[in-house]
């Protein structure tokens, strides 16, 4: 599974975004400038994306002689890889391309659905607090740790 380019640098964004915040200083606050040099995401994308995660509430942008300075709406650690993929993309759904008229779609499609139902309920369990605590700590957990709990599979409880 890969995300979109623009979700990885609303993460990116969001990340810096939120550092301060959780290690209780004062709120972040950058110009586009800033932002780019600390996530090294290209301006014009920044831009749209700062503007984007502006209008779904996670950012709030106010103007300062003549520039314009993004800052957290408010504490943004309980945000979820989800909820930033949503924001991003649109409601996830790692099928929503699948041919649902194709005969393969009628015989696995349930199965398709609990595969994206699993995924959707484990990356909304990560929140901002928890990378920036496994960044911290350096215990970044494998990928198996994540799949291990559905090792049998989610059709089989």
């Amino acid at each position: 599974m890969q995300l979109k380019r623009d979700t990885d640098y609303a993460i990116r964004i969001l990340l810096v975004m939120a550092e301060p915040t959780l290690n209780k200083k004062e709120l972040q606050r950058l110009d586009l400038k800033s932002i780019c040099e600390k996530t090294s995401v290209p301006r014009a994308i920044a831009l749209r994306l700062c503007n984007l995660l502006s209008d779904a509430g996670f950012l709030k942008k106010e103007e300062t002689d003549g520039n314009t300075i993004y800052m957290p709406e408010n504490d943004l650690s309980e945000k979820t890889v989800l909820d930033i993929i949503d924001a991003v993309e649109g409601q996830s759904n790692l099928f929503a391309v699948f041919d649902r008229r194709a005969e393969i779609y009628t015989k696995y499609g349930l199965a398709l659905a609990s595969v994206n139902a699993a995924l959707s309920a484990e990356l909304n369990k990560i929140t901002l607090q928890t990378i920036l605590d496994w960044e911290q700590q350096k215990q970044i957990p494998s990928h198996n740790a994540f799949l291990d709990e559905y090792e049998m599979g989610p059709l089989n409880r």
